[in-house]
């Protein structure tokens, strides 16, 4: 019964027991913790008016146990692990029976701060080449132009990478210290970037015409 119609009771002639405080009573319920969806995350606190009510376990579940009226919406605060971030800071659980001897479950997602990023790049021409970002070589071009790298980023951020043809032997690649740049989404990712190399070496200069013996 909610609280007005419980109100509206109490003003009509009804007995005293009819008018009398609801009943309290505990809800059994389930926090499963997540940091993508169907990946379970441990270490999740769920807090309580202050109270931290329990952690997540390895399997990202947590049994709670909350004792109010039927009806009641209880806030919940979410409390993530160091490197993640809570994606909504608070649930809106509600106080309900137990339908068919299941107690309802309610999903607490904590996004990492810092995504993976594989890049892999194709730099035509280019060989030995280092990769670099933020200028730290995370790679080098292989003999068929190919390097990789692993780096961290957080969700949204823009990499920029620099094929670095600083070293004399590269002076005639062009372009010279090319940069890619990449957004990171909300993932990890594997990213495939290119970026084509031509030689500019200087011709050399044709060989003088060879005399033709005379004949006298």
């Amino acid at each position: 019964m909610s609280r007005a119609r419980l109100l509206l009771a109490c003003l009509l002639p009804l007995t005293a027991a009819d008018c009398s405080t609801p009943k309290r009573q505990t809800t059994r319920m389930r926090v499963i913790a997540e940091s993508d969806p169907g990946k379970a995350l441990s270490d999740v606190r769920i807090i309580h008016d202050g109270v931290a009510l329990g952690s997540s376990n390895a399997a990202g579940e947590l049994p709670l146990a909350l004792t109010g009226e039927l009806g009641d919406v209880v806030t919940l605060q979410v409390q993530c692990p160091k490197g993640y971030q809570p994606l909504e800071p608070t649930l809106q659980v509600v106080l309900r029976p137990i339908e068919e001897g299941r107690a309802p479950q309610y999903r607490a997602a904590c996004r990492p701060e810092r995504r993976w990023l594989v890049v892999s790049v194709r730099a035509r021409n280019a060989v030995d080449v280092p990769l670099r970002y933020l200028d730290r070589e995370i790679g080098r071009t292989d003999r068929d132009g190919v390097a990789h790298g692993l780096v961290a980023l957080a969700p949204g951020e823009r990499a920029t990478f620099l094929l670095d043809t600083s070293d004399p032997r590269h002076r005639y690649l062009r372009p010279q210290n090319p940069v890619l740049q990449y957004n990171m989404p909300d993932w990890d990712e594997v990213a495939s970037l290119e970026q084509p190399f031509v030689m500019n070496a200087p011709k050399k200069p044709a060989p003088p015409p060879r005399a033709l013996p005379q004949r006298f």
